[in-house]
């Protein structure tokens, strides 16, 4: 057991009864996130007690605090869903947050959720409908702004233990799994992963040496937000961490360890002259592709923006990314009032404004940023100027069009 929390738990232990789900949501600069949490979850479990009709149902939540600049005080729950809080002393990372989540949780089943991302109010009622008597389940879900399965077959390779001992992750996030807790391993208990990023890698790899499955749900009840912090998007420090669960596979004897570090060396492309071009196009590579995924399903940003009453816009940025939001939003009757560049003395465009950064505007009521790299600055920049919404195109094609 981690000390630090001792107390804390035998506290929970002395108020815990039947709790059917504990979902562990471990929080780094996370404490404005909670309220949206907290809505979310309890839409879900309101939907799933409908559903089956059980008044007498309880969840519970546990949320870690791993940024130790930030106190969160305990929240009340109600009826239907407990709420725990710890507040680690130091930064100590995902998995020795989410194991003590575990520690604290009285759940029969768990959820490990991370902080940012989102589960449709459908998501128990589809995934117990799904787990039936096994004892884990795993939904479909949107992954930069596309579906992370395209088809039954592609889900079932998340049942081929050989997938994840040649260092391959079939599952995006773990808010995609639902498991009952006591098949967690001891082993992902007792060596934590130090990097973030590949904690749930272990765990699956684990299960699956163990001789677990998933019940495959192909429902998309999950969205994995991508934003300009999460671990996922770490690509170096992602690697740090699975070679850390190499390691641990390793020394259990359930690997190769050199074989699997050579298969993780090439996955991740170090080494390579074409680490360098993969870092530098990728996000605009996954934008492009998730934006004619949704384009060929009808699925627009114009719409988006229309809904939300944002229908006279300005454009930041205007590389190849931006061009080509101009000729989308202007063919979908979006009123694109400005581009706004720092090469704005080399731009023209028909019917715009173009202007620097702190220039005439006009009415916009939304300035759509396209460039990734250094947004918040670039956010923070524009805020100085202009009172009008600011929007990331990479966080409306990613996490908004699809999902809202």
């Amino acid at each position: 057991m981690i000390k630090e929390h001792e107390q804390e738990l035998e506290m929970h232990n002395k108020d815990s009864n039947n709790v059917l789900c504990s979902i562990i949501v471990p929080l780094f600069m996370g404490e404005q996130l909670i309220d949206g949490i907290l809505d979310m979850i309890k839409k879900c479990i309101k939907v799933y007690i409908s559903k089956v009709n059980n008044e007498s149902l309880e969840f519970e939540l546990i949320l870690i605090n791993d940024y130790q600049d930030e106190f969160i005080s305990q929240i009340e729950g109600d009826n239907n869903l407990k709420i725990v809080i710890a507040n680690n002393k130091e930064n100590k990372g995902i998995h020795y947050s989410r194991i003590k989540g575990l520690e604290l949780s009285s759940g029969e089943f768990v959820l490990f959720l991370d902080q940012d991302d989102k589960i449709t109010a459908t998501y128990f009622v589809d995934q117990f409908e799904e787990l039936k008597n096994n004892v884990m389940v795993a939904c479909n879900g949107i992954n930069y702004g596309i579906g992370i399965y395209n088809s039954i077959g592609s889900m079932e390779r998340i049942n081929d233990p050989m997938q994840y001992f040649e260092g391959i992750n079939r599952i995006v996030s773990p808010g995609q799994v639902i498991l009952r807790r006591d098949i967690i391993p001891i082993e992902w208990k007792e060596n934590i992963i130090c990097k973030n990023g590949s904690d749930d890698y272990f765990l699956w790899s684990l299960l699956m040496h163990k001789g677990y499955s998933f019940s495959l749900n192909m429902q998309s009840c999950f969205l994995h937000t991508q934003s300009c912090g999460n671990a996922s998007r770490n690509m170096h420090e992602n690697y740090k961490s699975a070679e850390e669960v190499c390691m641990h596979l390793g020394n259990m004897g359930i690997v190769n360890k050199e074989e699997l570090k050579e298969k993780i060396v090439h996955r991740f492309a170090l080494g390579t002259m074409d680490k360098e071009f993969s870092f530098k196009y990728y996000d605009d590579v996954k934008l492009f592709n998730a934006w004619l995924f949704q384009k060929n399903r009808d699925i627009k940003v114009a719409d988006y923006l229309a809904k939300h009453n944002h229908k006279k816009v300005s454009i930041y940025g205007f590389g190849m990314v931006g061009q080509r939001l101009l000729e989308e939003l202007i063919n979908d009757g979006i009123d694109v009032k400005s581009i706004i560049d720092r090469r704005y003395k080399d731009i023209a465009v028909e019917g715009c404004t173009v202007c620097a950064c702190g220039g005439d505007i006009g009415d916009s009521n939304a300035i759509i940023v396209t460039l990734l790299k250094d947004y918040m600055n670039i956010e923070q920049e524009l805020k100085k100027h202009y009172k009008c919404k600011i929007m990331l195109l990479h966080d409306l094609i990613f996490n908004r069009t699809i999902w809202e």
